[in-house]
């Protein structure tokens, strides 16, 4: 596979009779066979998958990636963002109920 395929199923263009379930083993299979995604920013994703539940979604802080991953934060977020960009995740900014920042929320869109 040269390019990871995204599943569009999150970005609710179609009837949610048709959503279909995350599958991590899916998301993962994608991310090792993928020829496009450098190694940092696999390993992030690998982390990301790992922190995601059947929703495809998971809240590590970048000090958790940096920390699982043996990256620092600052590359953490750099991989965080070019995901983005690839279209591989969609990151919620989250705040606490007393408006403080909180870890992002990250939308798996592969799998």
């Amino acid at each position: 596979m040269s390019a990871l395929q995204v599943n569009d199923s999150r970005a609710g263009t179609r009837p949610s009779s048709i959503l279909r379930a995350f599958d991590p083993f899916a998301a993962l299979r994608a991310i090792r066979e993928s020829m496009t995604l450098r190694s940092t920013l696999r390993l992030v994703a690998f982390t990301l998958v790992s922190h995601a539940g059947t929703s495809g979604e998971s809240w590590p802080s970048y000090a958790t990636l940096g920390r699982e991953t043996g990256l620092d934060r600052r590359t953490a977020i750099s991989a965080v963002a070019a995901l983005e960009s690839a279209g591989i995740l969609e990151k919620i900014a989250r705040r606490t109920e007393h408006g403080d920042r909180a870890s992002n929320l990250y939308r798996l869109r592969i799998g």
